[in-house]
């Protein structure tokens, strides 16, 4: 047996160009398995980044859904928002609740004034984003997470900055909104000292402050419950966005027809990520698809590899036989000049992957030389199968 192993891996390199073929073709046939399993990879975190990053927004809108801002929403609907507690809630869903609450300042230091206080959980609320040309600037020690307890606090446009006094602001405050849209007469105003953390910068004549402290001088000036007149939600795990409608369906749009005059929609912003996870799954979908053939091309490869090896040696076969050589034998130096081609080639394919994209993967070129393997198993049991008395009658 050492002899025959001897032989068949001395004789590789009298090959020349033909020992090279196989080599060749594994080579880039592992390369092309690496190349589909990056983009495979590639796709995969893609995915991962949409379902965890991407903003799904959901916001409460009037009965036709084409009003979002300036309508009045009541504390039924706010409370599925915003309280854990409550019967219907889609607080298990959702990372936070962007509340918009205006009421008029009528009174600051007993100066009568006209300056709209609004009350907001975070910037996004009211329509601050990186594009906006309203910008909330902190100063040292606080930043927007404070917006969404119920800190005295608020934010003031640089007009303004005369108003406090040793950085506090008392206002004297009504709801804009009294009795449902009303301004009813005859209510006291809400009063509340503001420390003041902050400048809005590009308005003018404005004051932010967190919404549930909004809320409770409106409630305490109108003698109305808790409410807004914008309420937007982000989704927290975007992979809930079907619970999520589902809860919305059974919850919220229920409710919206129980509150009578006050019929509301909810609007959910997610084409945008419909379309991004379809693409992606769709380009999976034929990575995976395409594959099973490559290794079905390896186990291809295996079987020309070593049929155009082996297709003009059956003499040699014929010979090695007649003197006593086991067929067995004849198989495994045969399979073994295989192997030795496939390894060259799958390690070549390896090396240029990694110099290429600067990783490499290790189950798929293990699979594709298995693959390979078994195709020049077929290959090299038609060379032990050699007819010795058929070949030497051929070359008499």
């Amino acid at each position: 047996m050492r002899f025959v192993f001897g032989f068949f891996l001395k004789r590789l390199p009298r090959e020349g160009i033909k020992s090279l073929s196989a080599p060749a073709l594994v080579l880039a046939l592992v390369f092309l398995i690496n190349l589909l399993g990056g983009f495979r990879a590639w796709q995969v975190d893609e995915y991962n980044d949409v379902m965890e990053n991407y903003p799904i927004i959901s916001e409460v809108g009037d009965s036709l859904g084409t009003e979002k801002d300036g309508i009045y929403i009541d504390a039924k609907h706010l409370n599925v928002f915003t309280d854990p507690e409550a019967i219907f809630t889609l607080q298990p869903y959702i990372e936070s609740v962007l509340l918009r609450r205006p009421l008029v300042i009528l009174e600051v230091f007993g100066e009568t004034a006209e300056i709209p206080l609004i009350g907001i959980t975070s910037p996004e609320a009211d329509g601050i984003g990186p594009d906006s040309e309203i910008k909330l600037v902190f100063y040292q020690g606080f930043d927007q997470e404070i917006l969404r307890r119920t800190a005295r606090v608020c934010l003031i446009s640089p007009d303004l900055t005369h108003l406090p006094q040793n950085g506090v602001l008392e206002v004297a405050a009504k709801s804009m909104y009294g009795g449902g849209g009303i301004v009813l007469e005859g209510f006291d105003y809400a009063r509340e000292t503001l420390t003041v953390v902050g400048i809005v910068e590009g308005a003018e004549n404005l004051v932010y402050m967190p919404f549930w402290i909004a809320s409770e001088m409106g409630q305490e000036s109108d003698k109305q419950p808790p409410y807004t007149e914008r309420l937007t939600a982000l989704l927290s795990n975007n992979s809930q966005l079907n619970r999520y409608k589902e809860s919305a369906w059974r919850t919220f749009l229920p409710m919206s027809f129980l509150a009578g005059s006050r019929p509301y929609t909810l609007t959910i912003y997610d084409s945008m990520f419909y379309d991004l996870t379809e693409t992606i799954m769709q380009n999976i979908f034929i990575i995976d698809l395409i594959t099973p053939y490559i290794y079905y091309m390896s186990i291809a490869a295996g079987v020309v590899a070593s049929f155009l090896i082996t297709r003009r040696r059956k003499p040699e076969f014929a010979i090695m036989l007649s003197i006593g050589v086991k067929r067995e034998a004849i198989f495994a130096g045969v399979l073994l000049e295989q192997a030795l081609m496939g390894i060259i080639g799958t390690a070549l394919g390896c090396v240029a992957f990694t110099l290429t994209w600067g990783y490499v993967f290790i189950r798929r070129p293990l699979v594709f030389f298995a693959c390979y393997l078994v195709g020049s198993a077929f290959a090299a049991l038609r060379a032990a199968g050699t007819d010795v008395l058929k070949i030497l009658r051929e070359k008499e």
